[in-house]
Order: structure tokens, then C-alpha cells, then sequence
């Protein structure tokens, strides 16, 4: 297995080439090319990581809870992804969540980063869940600002969430669900 590397505006990207006849985007090298050089691919990644930074300004939203509410209001577009996952997909793991906000930190160019929570319903996870996405964000900032945006129905906020977001300075977003006749 070989790889291209391919640098735009925005990011350097690393694509694998499976086949003899795979060109890279752009018809920026061939196999050929690197079947010649690929010893020099370690030293290459560091020489153009460190003059190109892999960064970029993006946005992700997290679904932490996948597709799990505690309601199930029949027009959401969400819950259709348990026929595809199951009923039992995972909540996200310490760990993956680690890794998110690491990576994303780290690969965000710009001078703030804002992460957006949302599901199924993400309080779902448990306050303990975002308290650790704080620490993580802390620990990895590196000077850089961060925001948080957090999506809920707000059904299992109370005086504790309230309190870490106001600490925290998320901004909420509440979904008012229920029946017509009460909502409307």
C-alpha cells in the first residue's frame, strides 16, 4: 500500500493508492513516482506537516448519543437511524470523546473553536460526560477559544446542568416537542 500526498489551500491530505493504476487528485504523482521515493515518505510527511500545517476552519457537530432520545416525537428525522445501527448503537466512549475534541482542537486554523452538541438527545450522556469534554477542551486548547453549543429538549436538565452551563458559557438551544396542542 502507497501513498500520495496531496496538499490544498486548506489541508495536506494522504491518499492511499491501492492499485498500480491509481493516479492522486489532481494527477499530483503517480505510483510510479512513489514506488521510487518510498523510503523518503517518513521524512516527507514531517518536511511538508511542518511548512503545510494540516488545518483548517471547519465546523463539526457531535451526536454523542447517536441517534437515542427520551422522547420519541414522530416527525424526527433522526430516529429512522435505528433501523440502520440497531437499537443499541453506543453512547460515544471516554476515550473516543478524548480523541474528538484532541483532534479537533489540533486541526481547527482558527483562533476559536466551537464545538456543537446535539443528538437524539445528548444529555442523555450525563452531565459527568460534558464536565470531562470541558477538561479535555482545557487540556488541549492550546490558547485557542472555545465555545460550546449544546442541543436539548431540556426534559433532563436540572439546577446541575443549569449551573455547569452558565460556569461553562455553552450556548443552549431548546427544542420545544410535544404535541401541537401544547407547544403551539
Amino acid at each position: 500500500l502507497l501513498f500520495c500526498f496531496f496538499h490544498s489551500r486548506t489541508s495536506l491530505q494522504i491518499w492511499p493508492i491501492l492499485d498500480h493504476q491509481d493516479v492522486c487528485p489532481g494527477n499530483v504523482c503517480t505510483t510510479r513516482f512513489l514506488s521510487q521515493y518510498l523510503c523518503l515518505i517518513p521524512f516527507l510527511t514531517s518536511l511538508l506537516m511542518s511548512v503545510f500545517p494540516p488545518q483548517a476552519h471547519f465546523h463539526l457537530m457531535a451526536k454523542p448519543s447517536s441517534f437515542h432520545c427520551n422522547i420519541q416525537c414522530e416527525y424526527c428525522f433522526y430516529l429512522e437511524k435505528s433501523e440502520q445501527f440497531g437499537q443499541h448503537a453506543p453512547f460515544m466512549s471516554k476515550d473516543t470523546l478524548k480523541h474528538y475534541v484532541k483532534n479537533y482542537i489540533q486541526s481547527h486554523a482558527g483562533n476559536v473553536v466551537e464545538f456543537a452538541w446535539q443528538g437524539g438527545e445528548p444529555a442523555l450522556l450525563g452531565l459527568d460526560f460534558y464536565k470531562q469534554a470541558v477538561e479535555y477542551q482545557q487540556e488541549f486548547a492550546q490558547g485557542k477559544q472555545i465555545t460550546n453549543a449544546f442541543q436539548t429538549n431540556g426534559i433532563a436538565l436540572n439546577q446541575q446542568w443549569a449551573a455547569f452551563f452558565k460556569q461553562h458559557h455553552f450556548l443552549i438551544g431548546l427544542s420545544i416537542d410535544g404535541l401541537s396542542a401544547v407547544h403551539n
